[in-house]
């Protein structure tokens, strides 16, 4: 058999429970033909050993090359970096069950031996030669805890899940899609959590800091902010109104690659920050974070205003106004 990588060669003894004798006509003719059911089961054991997924291009980038951690207005550029591919990507198999099987049924009654399967070739999202092209830092952010605390465990686990993470041009990138619930099997523990307004522990608590660091590096990479929430109360290690809680499922962080290259995420995490930088190809977009002042708001805290400007090469500038209101002052989750 063809068409599955390596040919594969069957003995008689897996071929023979496919046989069937048939007997037809005056003259009781015998022909030979096939089990449509142990066809079907021979086909569907040479596929759970063929088939194969798509693997993207692996990349090897720094962890932290720059730091950017400021709260109040801050402008980006994308700069060089030094992007390896570490292993080319490499195409999927998937082999078509109900064809393969008509393609051995009409090989029997023919009695040929070589039958090339049926096969459906998958594409890996990101391959080699477009991950070559990534040589720039897009964008990149790091926020600061106190070391020592559950919530950093937790920080810490949630980063190294999300680090070498590959975003296709056009993919939507989810943080909850791509971390999954957080659980104590997986490695989280309990910590503090905003809920309702109160600080609550919960297994997990302190993730929303690697989702708030993860939102600004997109934030100032210029790409498609999708679905992020605000803290319900303010937390001073965070830029206000530039921050991004987190919760299974209901709350996520979502932003789209809308570029024309992968973007490589890459995590860091030492004993008292965390930084997320992405890498790739953002045609050079210019990003500011102009901070507005702080509002009074009415039995509430404040509500703020941060507009990110988007400055393209081709000289378009797009202004995108993001406003917040806390309900009080809080410090940890």
């Amino acid at each position: 058999m063809t068409g599955i990588g390596e040919p594969l060669t069957l003995e008689a003894s897996k071929v023979a429970p496919i046989l069937r004798l048939s007997t037809a006509g005056d003259d009781g003719t015998v022909s030979l033909g096939t089990s449509a059911a142990e066809t079907e089961k021979l086909v569907a054991s040479i596929a759970a050993r063929r088939d194969r997924k798509a693997r993207d291009a692996e990349l090897s980038a720094p962890g932290r090359s720059t730091i950017v951690d400021g709260k109040g207005d801050v402008t980006w550029r994308p700069k060089r970096a030094d992007v390896r591919v570490v292993r080319d990507g490499r195409s999927g198999r998937v082999v078509q069950r109900e064809r393969s099987a008509e393609r051995v049924t009409a090989a029997v009654r023919a009695g040929e031996h070589d039958i090339a399967l049926a096969t459906t070739e998958t594409k890996p999202a990101v391959g080699a030669d477009a991950a070559r092209g990534l040589d720039r830092l897009i964008g990149t952010f790091t926020t600061r805890y106190e070391p020592g605390q559950p919530r950093v465990t937790n920080i810490r686990r949630i980063a190294r899940t999300v680090d070498g993470t590959l975003v296709a041009p056009g993919a939507t990138f989810s943080l909850n899609g791509r971390v999954g619930q957080r659980t104590e099997a997986d490695g989280y523990v309990e910590a503090p959590f905003i809920a309702d307004g109160k600080i609550v522990p919960s297994v997990g608590g302190g993730v929303s800091q690697f989702s708030t660091t993860l939102y600004n590096a997109a934030y100032f990479a210029g790409l498609r902010l999708d679905a992020h929430m605000p803290h319900s109360l303010y937390i001073a290690r965070y830029p206000p109104g530039r921050e991004a809680t987190l919760n299974f499922p209901d709350i996520d962080l979502r932003w789209t690659n809308d570029t024309d290259a992968p973007v490589l995420i890459r995590t860091f995490t030492d004993e008292t920050s965390v930084t997320v930088s992405l890498y790739g190809d953002n045609g050079g977009r210019r990003v500011s974070a102009d901070t507005g002042a702080r509002r009074p708001v009415a039995g509430g805290d404040f509500a703020i205003t941060v507009t990110r400007v988007v400055r393209y090469a081709d000289g378009r500038e797009v202004r995108q106004p993001y406003t917040t209101t806390y309900d009080q002052p809080a410090e940890g989750e």
